[in-house]
């Protein structure tokens, strides 16, 4: 059974990432979880040790429909995590940029991984993440942070690399690909 890890102890995340879950898509999977672990009334201002996440997570990753609720999730943490609002009236193309940047304001510590992002054709990106996290969960959180810049008449696809193995299958990063029609 594979469960999420720190890079180094002293990772934490702030309070408001981790809020009002109730209001995900499918938040009946993985309630019980997050009330198990005490997530239910969590302090939006206040550092979590990132640990606490991960155990709640890793359980989430064991159930059936696993992908499905942990894409849920990170849809849902683009919706309270804490965007400056001038990154929320950003074009997509300088808002995709920003998301390395977002993370880190979420996360302190001493290695709390890493989001790198490249554009690689004019309507091609690509982040490339070496994160404690599961893999879905990111899915989850580069969908919705794209669906919130996107322009109204476009559409985008997001897909994993499909020649290099992803974290949560053994592989040093994983490799998320964004393409906007």
């Amino acid at each position: 059974m594979f469960t999420f890890k720190p890079f180094h102890p002293d990772h934490e995340i702030l309070g408001m990432n981790m809020l009002d879950i109730t209001s995900a898509i499918n938040s009946e999977n993985f309630l019980p979880i997050w009330e198990k672990y005490g997530l239910t009334q969590v302090e939006p201002e206040k550092w979590y040790p990132v640990q606490i996440i991960l155990d709640t997570l890793s359980e989430v990753a064991h159930n059936s429909g696993a992908m499905l609720d942990l894409v849920s999730i990170g849809l849902h943490a683009t919706e309270v995590a804490y965007f400056p609002p001038e990154y929320l009236s950003k074009p997509l193309n300088q808002a995709l940029p920003l998301l390395p940047h977002l993370y880190r304001m979420n996360h302190r510590g001493t290695n709390i991984g890493e989001v790198l992002q490249s554009q690689i054709s004019e309507n091609h990106y690509r982040y490339e993440l070496c994160l404690p996290f599961p893999d879905d969960l990111w899915y989850g959180i580069i969908y919705g942070f794209v669906r919130n810049h996107v322009p109204k008449n476009h559409r985008f696809s997001i897909s994993y690399d499909p020649d290099i193995p992803r974290r949560d299958h053994g592989g040093e990063v994983t490799i998320i690909d964004i393409v906007i029609d």
